[in-house]
């Protein structure tokens, strides 16, 4: 049964209970003899009850959504040791189930003791946490709504293999980069006309560095009934695309799934998504056609290039045909 199965049937049984108890649910995995348990406070904040046996401690207090704590439990009529992981910030929930189920596997098979084993989970999730609680940028939205739209595209065909096509969280020039070299470059635009995009390099539009490059842009609009971003991955999820690849990309990407961290700005529908075959010959800047040491000293580029300028795009029949050949 997965953690948040655990996480629903105990709430699902959840009752007024005294404030020095806990509601509790037993896993299914052992330490040191006695069931690993999550757990409700009379709060409704959500623990991690792992048995220790001796008595350990981690420092948690530069952790801003969860704390742990050395607690005695009567369990089973006795008295045992556990080390305590609570969320204390209910929005992170969800993301919460994803630590509880990391600490679980590792547990299985530990590598060294129990404190330690949880310590180090604790520690390997302290960014994603830390971001989980961070409101999104509206640009990063935007960005990832384009990518997820393009990663759903090119997944049809094998979405297995799709995900490691995808270049663009991991700091690739290109967003999209298949076995043979072939790249494209996703950019998303919300503008009415969506007859403009930003290049943020020279090396973006830049045929020279793949076999093949196409430009990307995906127009988008504003709509509360669009699918969110989770919702987004969810129907990736739901294809086969392997789970934790995508969510570690789509964390690299700046949002971490389940968090809540978009606040329901995270909705747009998709207008178009058209393609242009960037050759030689197509608009904008390369560092390629520079000469010699005329970007000596820029370290950053950014301009806007009219999609008026690059010509009719490729027609649905031809964007099909570019991305089943991935």
């Amino acid at each position: 049964m997965e953690i948040s199965e655990h996480f629903v049937l105990l709430s699902s049984g959840a009752k007024e209970f005294a404030a020095t108890q806990f509601l509790t649910r037993e896993l299914d995995a052992s330490v040191n003899g006695n069931r690993i348990l999550i757990g409700l406070d009379p709060e409704g904040l959500r623990h991690l009850f792992v048995p220790s046996g001796e008595f350990e401690t981690i420092d948690t207090n530069d952790y801003k959504s969860m704390t742990v704590k050395q607690r005695e439990l009567v369990y089973n009529d006795h008295l045992v040791n556990f080390l305590d992981l609570k969320c204390t910030d209910k929005k992170l929930n969800l993301v919460f189930e994803r630590l509880v189920a990391d600490i679980v596997d590792r547990l299985s098979h530990p590598k060294s003791s129990v404190g330690a084993t949880v310590a180090q989970t604790v520690e390997d999730w302290r960014d994603l946490l830390e971001q989980a609680g961070t409101p999104i940028p509206r640009e990063t939205i935007l960005g990832l709504v384009g990518e997820l739209t393009l990663l759903q595209m090119v997944s049809d065909n094998d979405p297995v293999e799709a995900i490691d096509y995808w270049h663009g969280p991991s700091g690739g020039v290109h967003d999209f980069v298949s076995p043979s070299n072939h790249a494209i470059e996703v950019k998303t635009t919300s503008s009415a006309e969506g007859d403009a995009v930003q290049i943020t390099s020279l090396d973006q539009l830049d045929p020279s560095l793949t076999t093949k490059l196409h430009l990307a842009v995906v127009h988008v609009r504003k709509d509360p009934s669009a699918p969110s971003l989770d919702e987004r991955i969810e129907s990736l999820l739901a294809l086969g695309t392997p789970r934790k690849k995508l969510l570690d990309l789509a964390a690299k990407a700046g949002y971490v799934f389940e968090s809540g961290s978009a606040e329901g700005e995270d909705r747009y529908a998709v207008r178009s998504t058209r393609l242009w075959e960037v050759q030689n010959e197509f608009p904008g800047l390369r560092r390629s056609a520079l000469t010699s040491g005329a970007d000596k000293g820029v370290s950053r580029v950014r301009y806007l290039l009219s999609l008026s300028a690059c010509g009719d795009p490729l027609s649905e029949n031809e964007t099909d045909q570019v991305l089943d050949g991935w």
